[in-house]
């Protein structure tokens, strides 16, 4: 296989904006895109600048005629494990967005899928690729942290969401009263001409996401255990119009985590580990160039000391990494899944590592709306054994 022919399910602003990254890595082809709204369709192929792409707007139509080797999904958490399972059933690699699922069903149905099958399904989570987190990794391997004894993560994003999706056109809006067009969809013409009725819209995920922030710790509870290599055996979570969770994991560390969308407050991810040796914190507010703190590391010879080079771009990326979104790190899921079909790299982001990010945050918004009390997280690799320290190294 000389290069990865590639399909593309869901063409909305996220996968327009990830099949446009892919189509520039030069081991890629993109073979075909499907959607069921014909404007997002429209936007991708003038996006590529390939307007004779074959186009589908019925999954099963692109599964039969499309020639490819891998599909990627850029669909709502809550149908897309579907999709997954039979593009792999089919003989098709996959790579999906996150969250993965918001059942837990789905994450065993994920499982057994790639275990009956044999395929690859990686989850494109980029925050895990940061530089910093290579770094904070480095340094636990070596020791330097000691036991890890508490780890804490926030992601704070308000936005004026777009929770509506027209059924027929596909036209997202923000509210069933003025109709006002999420920006996010800025590329596409939206039909202002046209008298729409709140009865021509349906919710969206965001809408259902949202009404349980905390199924969005995903992207902040990837890379924490990306750094020592563990997963979370309870939680316990509360909310109001934020949520946060508390968590234990195999290795015993403690990890508090609170996700916030609703709620008017400032954007951006947050993390701080402290081991029994050392501590360290990234910086405050947003990517490298909208922070407004710097990463600090914390010593009992010197206490806290500035460090700035862990930033979340890699210094030394790439043109193609240092173009590409969230700080550059959207680019590290297309490169390391080309390598991984084509060169026989390692899956850095598997299905078991998507599904102990899922299922943690699944399982907190039951502990939520139970008024707190403490669940237990299934273990998705005891099944098939394995040794912790091997299984969980990326």
């Amino acid at each position: 296989m000389n290069k990865l022919r590639l399909g593309a399910l869901g063409l909305g602003p996220r996968g327009r904006n990830m099949i446009s990254a892919y189509s520039s890595h030069e081991e890629v082809e993109i073979a075909g895109l499907c959607d069921l709204f014909d404007k997002n369709l429209e936007a991708a192929l003038l996006k590529l600048n390939n307007p004779s792409l074959p186009v589908y707007k019925d999954f099963d139509e692109m599964l039969d005629e499309c020639q490819m080797d891998a599909l990627y999904i850029a669909m709502p958490p809550t149908i897309q494990v579907d999709y997954a399972c039979r593009a792999m059933e089919r003989g098709l690699h996959v790579l999906c967005e996150p969250p993965c699922t918001y059942t837990t069903d789905e994450c065993w149905k994920l499982v057994d899928t790639v275990e009956k099958t044999g395929i690859q399904y990686m989850m494109a989570e980029q925050l895990r690729y940061g530089y910093c987190f290579k770094q904070w990794r480095e340094m636990y391997d070596s020791g330097e942290f000691g036991k890890m004894l508490f780890v804490e993560g926030q992601y704070t994003h308000y936005e004026k969401w777009g929770f509506y999706t027209h059924r027929e056109t596909g036209d997202v809006v923000t509210d069933l009263e003025n109709f006002e067009a999420d920006k996010r969809y800025s590329d596409i013409k939206f039909d202002t001409d046209k008298k729409f009725q709140a009865s021509d819209f349906t919710t969206n995920w965001r809408h259902d996401t949202f009404s349980h922030p905390i199924y969005y710790l995903p992207h902040e509870l990837s890379p924490i255990l990306s750094v020592f290599n563990d997963r979370v055996t309870e939680v316990t979570c509360y909310g109001n119009e934020l949520e946060v969770a508390l968590m234990r994991t195999e290795k015993d560390a403690i990890i508090r985590l609170m996700t916030a969308f609703s709620t008017y407050c400032h954007s951006g991810h947050w993390f701080h580990f402290m081991g029994s040796k050392i501590g360290v914190e990234s910086s405050r507010i947003g990517y490298d160039d909208f922070a407004i703190s710097v990463p600090l590391l914390w010593t009992k010879d010197n206490g806290w000391e500035k460090r700035p080079d862990w930033t979340y771009a890699h210094t030394d990326a790439e043109e193609l990494a240092r173009n590409s979104g969230h700080g550059g790190m959207d680019w590290y899921p297309i490169r390391n899944f080309v390598n991984m079909i084509l060169h026989g790299g390692p899956n850095t982001m598997d299905v078991y590592r998507a599904v102990e990010t899922a299922a943690p945050a699944i399982i907190a918004a039951q502990s939520c709306e139970l008024g707190g009390v403490k669940l237990q997280i299934p273990d998705f690799r005891a099944k098939y054994g394995r040794d912790i320290n091997k299984a969980y190294k990326i």
